[in-house]
């Protein structure tokens, strides 16, 4: 049956493209090259270059997976909420929605983790106005997670600081008051915003009294997690209740201004009795749910914004955006050098620099000009998605053991010419390739600009600027790695001798090895076969922990 389906539909394809006639007869254009097309082979990028890191952190933003693996954030965007989004907050032991700054998530199972007591709202008719900052920025850890926001408030890093979310709301609503700025997009395992004020721009639509779970029973102390001493001690989890882990040390947990979070201390454990629990509504039937099941629903929310396409609702600005990964930032530059990219800081910034980058941003959210309206996420996108699955591919087929090497040299060339044909111009190829280098600098010119060439950049921002030179240095890179396999494989299906073949299938594994590591892009980092379900809850609840 599924040869007959595939004959069908190879034939109806064929007869199609039989009875296809050219929309035009007339000679094809040719497109004059007016700049110097010489071309470094051997020209690997600086130890320095920033801009597939400026590039990689657009590719990432409001991706879930991306900033949970690169979890110190870099990059501060302006966006908007749209009208018309639901926003949900969960309480403990509330009778009244929140009535100042407080936390609410884009999915309710992320809020009902909170509480039995969630609150919908929705954005009125006017969008919020946001900051996004990217990373695990709602991870209270002192590894860099909220260095953003450190800086972006206080100018450098507090000792301390990173327990202090509390007051850190209150602070940051209060700063954003002069760029009318309603809140700050964060994510943890989840996505969440900072909202600072619950009577602009957003509309009650419920407050419901939900199914209890463990998280709704308070301590023995009395009082909830994160207060300090003086207003009753935190109740130690229960030992079924992965939710007590999150909450010790987390002040989302109900505190008010003026509490400050204390450094955890080994509890009292009292004895605990397995059988107690949440108490079920009269009439219920069965279990509840348990503390670890409402906190892997919460995980799996935070799994659906894998996408590429973004969270639901949140609009960035990217004309606006401000990256630390910007090269002016020379004290970041420094400070990178020699250390691993998951362990790099945007706190190990200068005081000099701080006032840069307060300068960049006061300008970004105060101008009048709005810059191009070129899509740079559908762009950037555009570019992980022509070449990510490709260059995995031909890593894994130059690197796999097989006795025909004839065959890998074969499909390895074919892959590489099929990443190239959009950019191939027929009458570069040469006579004398062996000796010519130079015969493919049009193809390479073509591959490297084919993004940017177009963009109307006397409309740019500074920012858009930035972000041009990132998709270029990206671009160029693939392509001259790419062109650098190419020439050594022009005529390799001519070459019978299987030591030289293997030569060549080792060589161009390193060359595509090094390129994707230098890239760094999120969606390479995965199981190998894929994951099954269970697993992929697991690592992420690993990597929210």
């Amino acid at each position: 049956m599924r040869r007959s389906l595939l004959a069908l539909s190879l034939g109806g394809f064929l007869a199609r493209a039989q009875r296809q006639v050219p929309l035009s007869r007339e000679q094809q254009v040719k497109v004059e090259l007016k700049e110097n097309l010489a071309f470094d082979w051997n020209g690997y990028p600086d130890p320095d270059e920033t801009g597939h890191l400026i590039f990689n952190s657009v590719s990432g933003l409001l991706n879930h997976w991306h900033n949970a693996y690169y979890r110190n954030g870099h990059s501060i965007v302006p966006a908007t909420i749209a009208p018309g989004t639901l926003l949900y907050h969960g309480r403990r032991q509330a009778a009244h929605p929140p009535d100042g700054p407080e936390w609410v998530s884009f999915d309710p199972e992320h809020s009902y983790m909170f509480g039995s007591n969630v609150y919908t709202f929705v954005v009125g008719s006017e969008p919020l106005k946001v900051l996004y900052l990217d990373g695990s920025s709602a991870a209270n850890m002192q590894s860099g997670t909220i260095d953003t926001q450190e800086i972006l408030w206080h100018g450098e890093l507090r000792d301390g600081g990173w327990r202090d979310e509390r007051n850190e709301i209150v602070e940051l609503c209060s700063w954003g008051e002069k760029f009318d700025i309603h809140g700050f997009v964060r994510m943890e395992f989840d996505f969440e915003i900072m909202l600072c004020d619950f009577t602009q721009r957003v509309n009650l639509v419920s407050g419901l009294a939900l199914l209890p779970t463990h998280r709704d029973m308070p301590g023995p102390g009395g009082g909830p997690p994160g207060r300090k001493p003086g207003k009753g001690p935190p109740g130690p989890p229960m030992d079924n209740d992965p939710l007590g882990l999150f909450a010790k040390g987390h002040s989302r947990f109900e505190t008010s201004p003026g509490d400050h979070l204390e450094p955890p201390q080994p509890p009292k454990m009292p004895p605990h009795f397995p059988g107690e629990g949440p108490v079920p509504p009269k009439g219920w039937k069965g279990s509840l749910l348990s503390g670890s099941t409402v906190v892997f629903g919460a995980i799996q929310a935070g799994n659906w914004h894998n996408a590429p396409s973004g969270l639901n609702g949140v609009v960035l600005d990217h004309a606006s955006a401000i990256s630390f990964f910007n090269p002016k930032y020379t004290s970041l530059v420094k400070a990178r050098r020699g250390v691993d990219r998951m362990k790099w800081r945007a706190g190990n910034i200068t005081k000099s620099d701080v006032e840069l980058f307060r300068a960049d941003l006061d300008s970004a959210l105060t101008r009048k000009e709005k810059g191009s309206d070129v899509r740079w996420s559908g762009l950037v996108r555009s570019v992980v998605e022509r070449h990510a699955d490709r260059l995995e591919f031909l890593y894994e087929w130059v690197g796999a053991e097989r006795k025909n090497v004839t065959e890998g040299i074969v499909y390895a060339r074919r892959t590489v010419l099929e990443m190239l044909a959009p950019y191939f111009v027929v009458d570069s190829v040469p006579s004398d390739y062996k000796t010519n280098l130079t015969w493919l600098n049009p193809t390479m010119h073509y591959c490297s600009t084919a993004f940017t060439s177009h963009l109307p950049v006397d409309d740019f921002t500074p920012q858009e600027h930035l972000l041009k030179r990132a998709v270029e240095v990206v671009t160029t890179e693939i392509c001259r790695t790419l062109g650098v396999i190419w020439l050594d494989a022009f005529d390799a299906e001519e070459v019978e001798n299987e030591m030289e073949q293997r030569d060549k299938v080792v060589k161009w594994k390193g060359e595509i090895g090094r390129l994707m590591d230098w890239l760094g892009w999120a969606v390479w980092v995965k199981c190998k076969p894929a994951c099954g379900p269970f697993v992929s809850s697991a690592s992420s609840l690993a990597l929210a922990l």
